[in-house]
């Protein structure tokens, strides 16, 4: 094997990554989307089981906290996801030194797909973003 070889393999090897972390990003900011509506919905339920043995501004700062954690971890893995995205783009572009057209095979132009970085997943993301304020 040469040393041609190698680099390639280490290319595939680091898209496979690439996509990984996208995968795994998007499971992540699902799950952080859940995590903030069931704490949310605990404290709803707290707050109507307790009455007025507990303030209500305790619950709704409580309730403001969690809401904007959940916020603050969408943005994080937002970010991961965007630098891998940049990561995939850098290595599509590698692979046409080996002669590799990576988007004649998807039929797509990766680095146009992926030039809207951070917000790649805007409707998605302003979705999730209102579950959670509300």
């Amino acid at each position: 094997m040469n040393d041609k070889d190698k680099v390639f393999q280490v290319i595939t090897s680091a898209h496979d990554d690439c996509r990984r972390q996208i995968a795994a990003g998007k499971v992540q900011r699902w799950e952080v989307v859940k995590w903030g509506v069931a704490v949310n919905v605990a404290l709803a339920t707290a707050a109507a089981a307790l009455g007025r043995n507990i303030p209500l501004r305790v619950i709704l700062l409580l309730a403001v906290a969690v809401a904007i954690a959940s916020l603050l971890l969408l943005g994080h893995y937002n970010k991961r996801m965007s630098g891998a995205r940049r990561t995939a783009t850098t290595l599509a572009a590698r692979l046409r030194s080996y002669h590799i057209d990576y988007d004649a095979i998807l039929e797509t132009d990766v680095a146009r797909s992926y030039s809207t970085d951070e917000y790649y997943d805007l409707p998605e993301l302003i979705i999730f973003s209102a579950i959670i304020g509300m």
